[in-house]
């Protein structure tokens, strides 16, 4: 990914300083005068142009010290010859900044990183007894599985849990399950992936509607946010992410993401996030090819990992943002901020571990390579079929 490009601009025999760890790389570094008068005025009279300036990134790029540091005037000694006799001369400065390489993602290895696997859940319903039906969240559910696959996901109960399967008690029933399987799994990652209506029931619970849902049997025919956040803390895997494409789901996130930098210490601390197709009270939006947020998910991590070997899940959001406004757009939609994804954290401290919640899910392109583990053992027989 495009690093960014930082400016500073100096007047002429002023001081160029910057601190140990400040400047990782020169990209560009000019001198002159491009006032037109000012740098020339003779040209400016003789109606020719007058702008002079030097390029001088060789010449800077010698004063740059391994740890980062840069020191050096602004002058016609360091930065010379003169482009510009007799005047006012500007010196600016594009650079990136420092990146201590040990904290960056360049030497993790996925079968360290989640060496007790990759696992996903699918849950999804277009079609409902007492409700209007959708017409891709199936579709989009087993595009998202197809994705996440390619990466080393392995989904459990083999299966999309959609349509009839989907009421509240199979939903906590394989909760149950699933809380079982990931006991001694911390070092592994688990995805839960929804779709299908939601409603704000009563105007104070923002639930996601099961296929049975019934408004007169609200609370056993949905599953609050709430219960799906509250079962988060209860599965073991260090790294968690839950997404939601349906309407009020923004409602499951409680924190804003981590202050600070991701440092490679992090690599093992728990992170369980949540990014939902829209804010807290936000509608979902179904488009031509499916819901906007799953396609724009899904293309932004592919497209994500086509150039780089791994990326964290807040950095596939940066992308995601831009991506999913430009197709709101495309469908007329104007208030672009309510329709947005949200990110956050379900929650930022195990009190029960007493562990703040750093760490971040990381998504690493596919080798074609093999984790050092099975799905099943002699302990792992409960997801060999669920049976509905």
């Amino acid at each position: 990914m495009a690093e960014q490009i930082y400016s500073k601009k100096y007047s002429e025999y002023s001081d160029v300083k910057f601190a140990k760890g400040e400047i990782g790389e020169i990209v560009e570094a000019t001198y002159g005068n491009t006032n037109i008068f000012m740098s020339n005025p003779g040209a400016w009279f003789s109606g020719s142009s007058g702008v002079k300036v030097s390029y001088v990134t060789e010449q800077v790029k010698k004063y740059l010290n391994k740890d980062g540091s840069l020191y050096f005037q602004v002058n016609n000694d360091t930065l010379g010859p003169d482009p510009c006799p007799y005047t006012k001369k500007i010196f600016t400065l594009k650079y990136k900044k420092w990146v201590d390489k040990k904290e960056t993602l360049d030497e993790l290895c996925e079968d360290d990183v989640y060496e007790q696997g990759k696992y996903a859940v699918y849950i999804a319903i277009d079609e409902y007894e007492n409700y209007d039906n959708l017409n891709s969240c199936v579709n989009d559910a087993k595009k998202m599985e197809k994705e996440l696959t390619k990466q080393g996901f392995i989904t459990l109960n083999n299966d999309i849990m959609c349509n009839q399967q989907v009421t509240k008690e199979n939903i906590e029933m394989f909760f149950d399950k699933i809380i079982t399987f990931l006991k001694d799994k911390k070092h592994s990652c688990f995805i839960l992936y929804i779709a299908g209506h939601g409603q704000d029931i009563n105007g104070r619970n923002p639930s996601f509607l099961c296929h049975n849902y019934d408004k007169n049997n609200s609370l056993s025919t949905s599953i609050s946010y709430e219960t799906i956040n509250n079962y988060s803390k209860m599965f073991s895997s260090k790294h968690q992410l839950f997404i939601m494409d349906s309407c009020y789901s923004g409602s499951l996130i409680k924190y804003k993401t981590r202050e600070g930098a991701w440092k490679k210490s992090y690599t093992h601390s728990y992170g369980i996030h949540g990014i939902s197709s829209v804010q807290t009270y936000g509608k979902a939006i179904e488009g031509t090819n499916g819901g906007i947020f799953t396609e724009c998910f899904i293309n932004t991590l592919h497209n994500l990992l086509e150039n780089n070997d791994k990326v964290r899940i807040s950095e596939v959001f940066n992308k995601l943002i831009p991506n999913i406004k430009n197709e709101l757009v495309k469908f007329g939609v104007d208030n672009l901020a309510k329709y947005t994804p949200k990110f956050g954290r379900l929650y930022n401290e195990i009190t029960r571990r007493r562990e703040y919640v750093n760490g971040e899910i990381i998504f690493f392109r596919n080798t074609g390579q093999r984790f050092n583990f099975k799905l099943r053992d002699a302990n792992d027989t409960m997801f060999a079929k669920i049976k509905w």
